[in-house]
């Protein structure tokens, strides 16, 4: 597949770029809300719309039975579900695809802010 078939690849290369400055500048292994607001300061910066902490109802049989938070959404198309763990884990990746589920987006990161490098895994469905 070439790279001209990515979804939202500009999109998705630039909040790569951010991610990697945020965690030249902190380093690894602080809560994740200090990634997290890191990440909006710069997306700002870049006047790169995104919510951070976007609350989704989840229904079942048409009631709704609660609700959940993203850590970020960028331009309403890409969740970033930021982790400060030693690895990414097979329930990151389960958690990512339920909230990409549910919300209808296609797009998703997992971006581990946990070890000495940054490690991130896309997820689309």
């Amino acid at each position: 597949m070439s790279t001209n078939n990515i979804l939202f690849k500009d999109l998705s290369d630039k909040i790569i770029d951010i991610a990697f400055k945020v965690h030249t500048k902190l380093g690894c292994s602080l809560p994740e809300h200090c990634y997290e607001r890191s990440l909006i300061i710069e997306f700002n910066k870049q006047y790169i719309p995104c919510v951070h902490q976007k609350r989704y109802d989840v229904f079942y049989d048409d009631e709704q039975v609660g609700h959940f938070f993203t850590d970020i959404v960028v331009d309403n198309k890409i969740i970033l579900e930021l982790k400060s763990h030693e690895a990414i884990t097979s329930n990151h990746y389960a958690q990512l695809f339920t909230y990409l589920r549910t919300t209808k987006l296609h797009v998703g990161y997992i971006l581990n802010f946990g070890s000495k490098c940054l490690l991130f895994k896309r997820l689309v469905i």
